[in-house]
C-alpha cells in the first residue's frame, strides 16, 4: 500500500517537474521547480536553482515595501537555505527576519504560505514556520 502511494507521489512530482521546467525562469515557476527536483531525489540539480531562486529572494525582499511580499520572500529564502543546508546560524538569522517581518503584516490580513501554497492567518503561517523549523533541525541534525 505505502509503495503505491510513494509511486502515485512520483508520478505527480515528475508531472509538476514537467510543467516547472517549462516555465522558463520566472522566481516562482524555478522555486517550484527545484522543490520538485528536490522531491524527486535530484537534489545535485535542485541545488542551483535554489541558489538562483535564493538571490532573487534577496532582491525581491528588498525590491518590496509591502510586509507581506516581504514575509514571502524571506520564507522563500529560508526554504532554499534548508534545501542546501546552510549554517544553523544563517539559516536563525533568516528565520529571525521572517518573524520580524510578520511582526509588521496587519492582524487582520493573511499571508502567503510556502508550506500550504495558500493565503493563511498569521498564526497558522507562525505554526507552520515553527514546524518547518523543527524539521529542519532533524534532518540537520
Amino acid at each position: 500500500m505505502k509503495s503505491s502511494k510513494n509511486e502515485e507521489a512520483q508520478k505527480k512530482y515528475q508531472n509538476a517537474n514537467n510543467y516547472f521546467e517549462k516555465a522558463g525562469q520566472n522566481m516562482w515557476a524555478l522555486f517550484g521547480f527545484a522543490e520538485t527536483l528536490y522531491k524527486l531525489g535530484k537534489k545535485e540539480t535542485a541545488y542551483p536553482v535554489f541558489e538562483k531562486v535564493r538571490l532573487e529572494a534577496i532582491a525581491e525582499y528588498i525590491r518590496r515595501e509591502e510586509p507581506r511580499s516581504k514575509v514571502l520572500a524571506r520564507t522563500t529564502e529560508l526554504i532554499c537555505c534548508i534545501h542546501l543546508r546552510k549554517s544553523k546560524d544563517e539559516i536563525s538569522g533568516i528565520y529571525s527576519q521572517v518573524i520580524d517581518a510578520l511582526g509588521q503584516v496587519n492582524e487582520l490580513l493573511t499571508v502567503y504560505s510556502q508550506m500550504q501554497r495558500r493565503n493563511i492567518t498569521k498564526t497558522e503561517f507562525k505554526k507552520d514556520l515553527e514546524e518547518l523549523m523543527a524539521e529542519s533541525r532533524q534532518v540537520s541534525g
